[in-house]
């Protein structure tokens, strides 16, 4: 986490050759923590958050761009209030 926001943890993350990747956020490196969308390929940041809990590989969130384009992933939890954000560097 950040120290000014210590609710909001970032990372970044650079497409492969397909200019597709899909992620999950995992919490405490605990793989019953797991947060994610309720669909896979999820490509809405609006989607409902699912989680923490166990989860498949299935319900992911999906970034679409370029072969070698860099990414900032947000994820915001605080109490109940959970929301996921990524833009283009």
């Amino acid at each position: 986490p950040w120290p000014q926001a210590p609710s909001l943890w970032t990372c970044m993350v650079t497409l492969g050759d397909s200019g597709l990747e899909q992620f999950q956020v995992m919490g405490d490196s605990d793989e019953e923590k797991i947060f994610h969308p309720g669909q896979p390929m999820c490509t809405m940041k609006s989607a409902a958050i699912c989680g923490p809990s166990g989860s498949t590989k299935d319900n992911a969130w999906l970034i679409r761009g370029e072969p070698n384009d860099t990414f900032t992933v947000e994820f915001f939890q605080q109490g109940r209030q959970l929301s996921i954000m990524w833009m283009k560097c």
